[in-house]
C-alpha cells in the first residue's frame, strides 16, 4: 500500500486579500503538491483556498502603499490570481519559485 502523506515545507499566518475591500486572517501551508489557506475560526469572513502547485503560473512580489514588501500575488495558469500579505514575503516567494534561496530556506526550515 502506498503512503500518500503529503511534507509540509511551511506554515505561517498571513492575510488573504480577497477585494480591495474584503481580507481575512488564517493560517497558510504549503506542501510539496499544493498551496492551502484556512482562515481562522474567529474571523467574521470565512475563506479557504488550495492550489496545486503545478497550476501556478509565476508568483510576483508587491508592496502594501508602495512602502511595504509584504505582498505576494500568486498567478494560476487559468487566469485566476490569489494575493495575500505576509511578513515572510522572501521566505514564501523562495519556497514557491523553487531557487537556491528557497532550497536552502527549506532545508532550514525542516530542521528547524
Amino acid at each position: 500500500m502506498k503512503h500518500n502523506a503529503q511534507f509540509t515545507v511551511y506554515e505561517g499566518q498571513v492575510n488573504y486579500i480577497i477585494s480591495s475591500m474584503e481580507q481575512t486572517v488564517g493560517k497558510l501551508q504549503i506542501t510539496e503538491e499544493s498551496i492551502k489557506f484556512n482562515s481562522y475560526k474567529v474571523t467574521m469572513i470565512q475563506e479557504s483556498f488550495e492550489i496545486r502547485r503545478t497550476d501556478i503560473k509565476k508568483v510576483e512580489k508587491e508592496k502594501t502603499m508602495y512602502i511595504m514588501q509584504n505582498k505576494l500575488k500568486i498567478c494560476l495558469k487559468s487566469g485566476k490570481d490569489y494575493t495575500i500579505t505576509t511578513w515572510e514575503q522572501e521566505k514564501i516567494y523562495n519556497i514557491l519559485t523553487k531557487d537556491d534561496k528557497g532550497k536552502e530556506q527549506l532545508k532550514a526550515y525542516q530542521e528547524s
